[in-house]
């Protein structure tokens, strides 16, 4: 019998496979998240929400913090995603008015910024961003902080 490339290739990959152990089994998936994504290039808006929603999230998106802002509320969002720069509301007066309310208080907000630096960082959670990454970001590196987030808000 003659075998192929691709199925002996095939054949190796299924032997690197290891099924589940019982307590991965087991292991409860958190819930998803409601989701507020903020930032003003429709692109970047629709990066975030098609990768969350993948991953079982509700996503809402707003172009900026004033709309966000509104929107966070009537929604309860669990955590916000939110650029800095935008126009009426950049990310940071956002997270200032989040901070101010009670219910705003307990929203996750993850910033996710072209601005780079020590400076940038410190100031962004000196206003009360909980996280910061700079962009450019990769669905899966997205995923990697919500997951934090998502420990963070169920602790």
């Amino acid at each position: 019998m003659v075998t192929s490339d691709k199925s002996k290739r095939d054949a190796s990959v299924e032997n690197k496979i290891t099924p589940l152990s019982a307590s991965e089994k087991s292991r409860p998936v958190p819930p998803g998240l409601r989701v507020l994504a903020v930032d003003d290039d429709p692109a970047i808006l629709r990066l975030i929400e098609t990768t969350l929603i993948a991953a079982g999230h509700q996503v809402m998106a707003a172009g900026d913090g004033k709309a966000a802002l509104a929107l966070a509320f009537k929604m309860d969002a669990q955590l916000v995603i939110t650029d800095w720069v935008m126009p009426v509301m950049d990310g940071l007066s956002l997270c200032r008015a989040l901070r101010e309310n009670p219910q705003g208080k307990k929203m996750y907000v993850l910033m996710l910024s072209s601005l780079k630096g020590e400076g940038n960082l410190i100031q962004a959670l000196e206003a009360g961003v909980d996280a910061y990454a700079v962009k450019p970001f990769t669905p899966k590196g997205l995923n990697a902080l919500v997951l934090a987030a998502q420990r963070a808000l169920l602790t």
